[in-house]
């Protein structure tokens, strides 16, 4: 277990750091203050953490980057060994349990928005554990296709938008598997998502606040497909920026370097 989570914190938090640190420094310059928020510095412990933007609904803090998704999917990490011994006794009533849940989900008790609720989140962590058991089959295609174009065109909208968006995510990946194996049969695209694979999290990391400066400094100079392509070349440029600097952490990881490139 101790190794476990070993790996897990070197997937997800140098990266995150070093991401973190880039734009942080960026924003400081812009606005000539250290703490540019105006907000207690304690709260920086946060962003150590990770946690910073899964708590931004609640407590005004240094987010910058990740998503809220980020402090989301720490968080099941570290329940991830006793949701495992809860599968291995009991490995459908488990499952079955909580993707029931899926459609109860109409409210927090938090506050927070109901789909990030980790019970949510959840249902998501304990698809992707199950998916690869049928993510081949073509009636699982068939099905994910069915489910996305009946969401995608409401011909009976679902009220809860979790649920809708639970479904729809399934569907999605599924689609997506099958048409990424369909894609990789050339070589040109083969190769460039070997490429790219491995910058998938740092990617992850920094769109949203790359995109989000594009927005501010060229939007008055670019139409948006031009603001798309610019906000894409950043995010790939930043992300190798951080991939490179990352590096040196990759001999702590050893055998599990592939770990280290794909966290999530």
């Amino acid at each position: 277990m101790k190794e476990f989570y070993k790996k897990r914190w070197l997937a997800i938090f140098p990266s995150f750091y070093i991401a973190y640190g880039i734009f942080y420094l960026i924003f400081t310059i812009r606005s000539r203050t250290l703490l540019f928020k105006g907000i207690p510095a304690w709260r920086l412990i946060l962003t150590l953490i990770g946690m910073d933007g899964y708590l931004a609904y609640r407590i005004p803090d240094f987010y910058i980057l990740g998503e809220w998704f980020t402090g989301a999917l720490i968080i099941l990490y570290l329940i991830y060994p006793l949701l495992l011994r809860c599968k291995r006794l009991f490995p459908y009533v488990f499952t079955a349990a909580l993707f029931l849940y899926l459609f109860t989900i109409d409210h927090s008790l938090s506050g927070m928005e109901a789909f990030r609720t980790i019970a949510s989140c959840l249902i998501s962590f304990i698809f992707g554990m199950e998916m690869m058991k049928f993510i081949r089959s073509r009636v699982a295609l068939t099905v994910s296709v069915l489910t996305f174009l009946f969401l995608a065109f409401s011909f009976a909208p679902i009220q809860d938008v979790g649920v809708a968006a639970h479904l729809a995510g399934f569907s999605l990946v599924i689609i997506l598997y099958h048409i990424g194996t369909l894609v990789e049969r050339a070589d040109f695209f083969r190769v460039l998502n070997g490429r790219i694979a491995g910058l998938t999290y740092q990617i992850f990391l920094v769109q949203h606040v790359v995109i989000d400066l594009v927005l501010a400094e060229f939007s008055t100079y670019f139409r948006r497909p031009v603001l798309l392509v610019i906000a894409a070349g950043l995010s790939v440029f930043f992300a190798a920026v951080v991939k490179q600097i990352q590096k040196p952490f990759s001999h702590f990881q050893g055998s599990g370097k592939k770990q280290l490139d794909n966290p999530v």
